[in-house]
């Protein structure tokens, strides 16, 4: 059987697969066999076409403008079929070890790396610009005696100019010390007259309480 139809040991699986998931629901309809194969109609049909052939299921509702069958149906023959390990053991015994393993060293093969060569550092060569810098004398800068007296002018004249801002800046702060000190004391003369108000309606208060005690 696995010699007339030359299957791999992925659709061996698979096959498996599908023969079992038959017998479980008892049949499958085109829906259910699409869902199994993530909706690849010529994988799925592929598939089923191989059972019908080997004669494991049997399919319902075939017409020419579907691709798969309505319906199948699990035949007898593929419950002993699966008891002696399906596709997947037939294709184990029809394929011997050694090309397995060789199949399979070769899939996994990698690529050698590829050995990139080491580029030798280029000599370096002096820039003709960095020569003549360097031999040239290095000239530093004389400042001029004018130069020296306008820089000094200037400072004095920010040092006159924070000092005055200084001036300004204590004679607004001894302002406003005053206008607390004021404050403060137009606090404490309000306060008294509050209290002195109090006392006064405290007294009012006694006598006409007196003068109702009386009469």
């Amino acid at each position: 059987m696995m010699d007339k139809m030359k299957i791999t040991e992925f659709e061996a699986g698979v096959l498996d697969a599908v023969l079992e998931t038959c017998g479980d629901m008892e049949k499958l309809d085109r829906g259910q066999l699409l869902e199994i194969f993530d909706g690849d109609e010529e994988l799925a049909a592929s598939m089923v076409n191989l059972l019908i052939d080997a004669g494991l299921v049997e399919p319902d509702g075939l017409t020419t403008a579907e691709l798969l069958p309505a319906w199948i149906t699990r035949e007898p023959e593929a419950e002993p079929f699966l008891a002696a390990g399906g596709f997947s053991t037939q294709f184990i015994k029809s394929v011997p070890h050694e090309k397995r393993e060789i199949a399979f060293e070769i899939e996994v093969a990698e690529a050698p790396a590829e050995v990139i060569p080491i580029a030798e550092p280029l000599p370096t060569v002096p820039s003709p610009v960095a020569t003549i810098a360097a031999t040239e004398p290095v000239h530093t800068p004389v400042q001029s005696k004018d130069t020296t007296s306008d820089e000094l002018t200037l400072l004095h004249r920010e040092i006159e100019h924070l000092r005055k801002s200084e001036m300004f800046a204590e004679h607004k702060l001894r302002e406003k010390e005053m206008q607390l000190q004021s404050l403060q004391s137009a606090n404490k003369q309000l306060l008294n007259i509050r209290l002195f108000i109090w006392v006064l309606l405290g007294f009012i208060a006694l006598l006409l309480i007196l003068l109702f005690i009386r009469k």
